[in-house]
């Protein structure tokens, strides 16, 4: 994601973008906090609202009582994995 005139813009194939406060256990673990996941910036159609995640890389990503947004139909949901896959990441601009 980079941003032009305070804009978010996404610049992967993949639409969707994952913002959280994190620390790192180990290299490859993460806890994560305040998680928002979304796609198709900047109005995004659907949005996830995490108060907890763990992401285990190469793992899985264990999301724990969020909320799920589709075009502003708002869903509780107590837990929910994705697959995580191991490869090069670098900071955001």
């Amino acid at each position: 994601m980079r941003y032009r005139a305070n804009r978010p813009i996404l610049t992967s194939t993949a639409p969707f973008a994952f913002t959280a406060s994190c620390g790192e256990t180990t290299p490859d673990h993460y806890w994560c906090t305040r998680a928002q996941s979304h796609c198709e910036l900047p109005r995004p159609n659907w949005l996830f609202d995490a108060r907890k995640v763990e992401v285990d890389v190469g793992g899985n990503a264990k999301i724990y009582r969020s909320t799920f947004d589709l075009h502003g139909i708002h869903s509780l949901v107590p837990y929910v994995t994705h697959p995580v896959e191991k490869e090069s990441r670098s900071p955001a601009s």
